[in-house]
């Protein structure tokens, strides 16, 4: 087989299922709509780059169940409403983060992600600009999209690897 093993399930019920190492070599999975309702733990998928849990039933995302290693991460069309982020932890290697269509409004969190260079937080109920996201030096999108959101600040223009805001 080759070292570079993909999984994808889509539409299979999977509330009940047990992601422990059983695919532990895989570097990409996607499992949308499974009726998956926690945060899967992942922490054993040590080559994983790629987790794709979209349109599930998701409420808590919690990141101290994701391996280092991790690149893009899409938890979009969940119910998402709290983050779970590990006290002093820096997730160096996330580049992309979707999590488009939840209830996501607190976002400190994003100081531990200083390196996403793609961040989509649309369709949120965000009612004012994250000054969270100002500090991201490295995000290249920004999609905040069908929110409240009335009013972007200036320093926006100072986010020189900003290329598109939508």
């Amino acid at each position: 087989l080759s070292s570079r093993i993909n999984f994808t399930c889509n539409r299979i019920n999977l509330e009940h299922f047990e992601f422990d190492n059983i695919f532990s070599s895989f570097q990409k999975i996607y499992f949308k709509s499974c009726h998956i309702f926690d945060t899967p733990n992942l922490q054993g998928f040590k080559k994983l780059d790629v987790a794709n849990f979209s349109a599930n039933l998701i409420t808590t995302l919690d990141f101290c169940k994701f391996p280092n290693g991790l690149k893009r991460v899409n938890f979009s069309k969940n119910k998402i409403h709290t983050l779970i982020i590990e006290q002093g932890s820096i997730y160096g290697n996330l580049e992309s983060l979707a999590l488009f269509n939840n209830n996501i409004s607190e976002f400190s969190w994003l100081s531990n992600m200083k390196n996403l260079k793609y961040l989509n937080l649309g369709m949120n109920p965000i009612n004012v600009f994250p000054r969270e996201i100002l500090e991201l030096k490295s995000l290249e999108y920004i999609n905040l999209a069908l929110t409240e959101i009335h009013d972007i600040p200036n320093e926006i223009l100072d986010m020189k690897s900003l290329k598109v805001l939508d």
